[in-house]
């Protein structure tokens, strides 16, 4: 199916091709190791997407090698998915107690911890989320039952797809609605004190994104992330970071209808709020990127080169054909 049409018909786009892209040519001819087109692909990715995971393997695998000249810039998007899939409230129906997630986006009963649900695995996927204005009018609907079959199959089908990897993917569904700002912010953190070390970055892939869909990272707290971070295996310095990514609590949280606005409970004060909400401006205002994986091809001069934006792994093929393109003319 086609990623620009209707939002029911998004969810279907992703989970048609893994853009392997295969078949398409040689890739760059400049040269292994050289860094000298001036093309970047900015790549919008969001941890909780099983989709924008598997994209990731192969951005990293079998496109960026094939074009050694060209820059894959990878950017934090983090989908608000309680905007098209609604809340995974749980209902108990022997005791009539309703479950939700609390302001901060966890399980429970008014923030209250609950025992794991099989319906309350949450899939995430590119859909389109509701209109800015809509989504502060009014809290999250509660998650129909196509929208819970919806989730089920997401995840089936990314698991499928991640286990015909070689190596394989693990992908387990998540146990809620995951907040992934702060893991965003991890991602911006790592180019701002390693200079864009394309290594370091790897390395914070390779580490932190297969610990989340082995259920081994919790992606809401800091803590965590900076561990991360600082272990051996990724090497970066994670001094200064939770600071950098400090919330205070509120003394009133912001009420939609009576309920607790998501988040609402918290007011982001560190530093690195202003650098993680200026990308986003970015890719929400003058983009227009609304889902992940989002790719985003761009001149030396900064200019964004039609068709791009392109929303979907299925159009990695064509980002591969629009970069040989590109090259070409350059010779």
């Amino acid at each position: 199916s086609n990623s620009n049409s209707n939002s029911n018909s998004n969810s279907n786009s992703n989970s048609n091709s893994d853009g392997d892209g295969e078949g398409d040519g040689d890739g760059d001819s400049n040269g292994a190791g050289q860094q000298t087109s001036g093309l970047t692909v900015d790549c919008y990715l969001d941890i909780k997407s099983p989709y924008a995971y598997l994209a990731l393997d192969v951005l990293r695998h079998n496109l960026r090698p094939r074009f050694p000249s060209v820059r894959f810039n990878y950017l934090p998007f983090a989908l608000d998915v309680r905007s098209y899939l609604g809340d995974n409230k749980v209902v108990d129906d022997r005791r009539g107690v309703d479950y939700r997630h609390d302001a901060e986006g966890k399980s429970g009963r008014f923030g209250e911890p609950v025992q794991d649900e099989a319906d309350d695995e949450e899939a995430e996927d590119s859909q389109t989320p509701r209109s800015k204005t809509e989504r502060q009018s009014s809290p999250p609907a509660a998650r129909s039952e196509l929208q819970r079959q919806t989730v089920r199959y997401f995840f089936a089908d990314a698991h499928r797809r991640g286990a015909m990897r070689e190596p394989p993917l693990a992908i387990r569904a998540t146990e809620k609605i995951w907040d992934t700002a702060l893991e965003g912010m991890a991602v911006l953190w790592i180019k701002r004190v390693t200079n864009n070390d394309q290594a370091k970055l790897d390395a914070w892939y390779d580490v932190a994104w297969p610990m989340f869909w082995q259920r081994e990272l919790d992606v809401e707290d800091p803590h965590a992330l900076a561990t991360v971070m600082a272990s051996h295996a990724v090497g970066v310095d994670a001094t200064g970071f939770i600071e950098w990514t400090r919330r205070q609590p509120r003394e009133q949280p912001v009420l939609l209808q009576g309920v607790p606005a998501a988040g609402s409970s918290h007011r982001p004060t560190g530093a690195g709020w202003a650098v993680y909400n200026a990308e986003r401006r970015i890719a929400w205002d003058d983009l227009g990127v609304f889902g992940v994986p989002t790719f985003v091809v761009r001149c030396e001069d900064g200019a964004v080169v039609p068709p791009t934006p392109l929303w979907g792994a299925e159009h990695l093929p064509f980002v591969a054909q629009l970069l040989r393109r590109l090259l070409e003319e350059q010779q």
